[in-house]
């Protein structure tokens, strides 16, 4: 699939047209250079890079791995919004990656990342926390309802330093604990329109307060054209020339922004699905490159020499449709079936375990209970 950006516009004039089949731009003395020739002369050595990549890998694959994982048990802890009438918000982004420690308990925690109370579906900071030692007790293993907490380390925020060891939050006074889900992409490489584009490590927040998340999380592809009025370092940095500190050349960017999606919502070209979850099980994940047509000849051989077969063997099992809290039902009364309807004990529940078959030459798997 081809970048959908149109370049053959002002002030670019990007006229690369593959069914002419040029191949290479060729400069003569004499002959003025043209913007558009530039241009084009990139067009024309990325049409050879799409056409290879197209042999090897299908559109959105994974190249260098920045695998996805889904994280459904994530504690985090809600504090007041202000302390000793100062706004934490203020030095809230300033806490990510620091070391927190109970005032009452004990209880040493980093942070990983929070929200803001705009944020938050509850309307107050939240911090999303991984434990790192217990209570003074040796028992009580999160923080306590409305203590306060300090910092291990100094935090900057303006102008203004907290030392360490000052109080600079409190938890609310009930129900400051809970837990939340996430999914988190690595740092990598994707095959998308045409271009090996890479991909940060991100992080995206599922449920804020729930560990059964249902949806489908994947990246979203954005095409932009930066100027340099959006990166100064577009700017010509090159000292003592005429052209010193003017605007460069625009620059053509694709962003693979880490998103979600409800399950039922249709998959679109802008969106590469990476991970699907329904209940805080994981029903779809990518693990691997998908491969273009190589995979074709790859399958049709493992095919004629091995037919089909599993792998890891599937298994049937049949379950109460809605759990009353003693006959091991599969569906709480408020959540909903794969088949989208609500759980009732007129019905039963009939599940395929997880799996692995090669099926036509094809690797076939099912990461969890259907």
């Amino acid at each position: 699939m081809a970048q959908n950006t149109n370049l053959n516009i002002a002030p670019y004039y990007d006229d690369f047209d593959q069914s002419k089949g040029f191949l290479k731009v060729l400069f003569k003395p004499g002959y003025p250079v043209q913007a558009r020739e530039l241009t084009t002369l990139q067009s024309v050595l990325q049409n050879q890079i799409d056409t290879f990549g197209q042999g090897v890998y299908k559109e959105g694959s994974m190249v260098v791995p920045g695998g996805v994982t889904l994280n459904n048990d994530v504690p985090c802890v809600l504090i007041q919004n202000t302390y000793l009438n100062l706004d934490v918000e203020l030095y809230r982004e300033a806490l990510s990656d620091k070391i927190i420690v109970g005032s009452t308990s004990g209880v040493r925690a980093r942070i990983l990342f929070s929200i803001s109370a705009t944020t938050s579906t509850r309307n107050n900071i939240t911090f999303y926390v991984n434990y790192l030692q217990k209570a003074d007790d040796n028992v009580t293993t999160t923080f306590t309802n409305g203590e306060t907490f300090t910092c291990e380390s100094d935090i900057t925020y303006a102008s203004t330093t907290i030392a360490a060891g000052t109080p600079i939050a409190q938890l609310l006074n009930s129900n400051a604990n809970s837990r939340g889900s996430t999914a988190n992409v690595g740092s990598g490489v994707y095959y998308v329109r045409g271009y090996f584009v890479p991909v940060n490590n991100q992080t995206l927040i599922l449920d804020q307060y729930d560990t059964r998340p249902s949806y489908k999380v994947g990246l979203k592809v954005e095409e932009r054209i930066i100027t340099a009025d959006e990166d100064a370092t577009l700017y010509d940095n090159a000292i003592g020339s005429t052209n010193f500190s003017a605007p460069g050349a625009d620059r053509f960017k694709i962003n693979l922004t880490l998103i979600k999606k409800v399950i039922t919502d249709p998959n679109s070209a802008d969106f590469i699905e990476l991970l699907r979850t329904n209940i805080g099980k994981i029903e779809k994940k990518v693990e691997r490159s998908d491969l273009g047509f190589i995979n074709e000849i790859l399958a049709k051989r493992t095919q004629e020499e091995s037919g089909d077969y599993y792998v890891k063997k599937f298994s049937v099992d049949a379950r109460e449709n809605i759990d009353d809290g003693f006959n091991n039902g599969v569906y709480l009364p408020t959540d909903t079936t794969s088949d989208g309807n609500t759980p009732t004990e007129d019905n039963i529940a009939i599940q395929l375990s997880s799996g692995s078959a090669y099926v036509a030459g094809y690797r076939t798997e099912r990461l969890s209970t259907t």
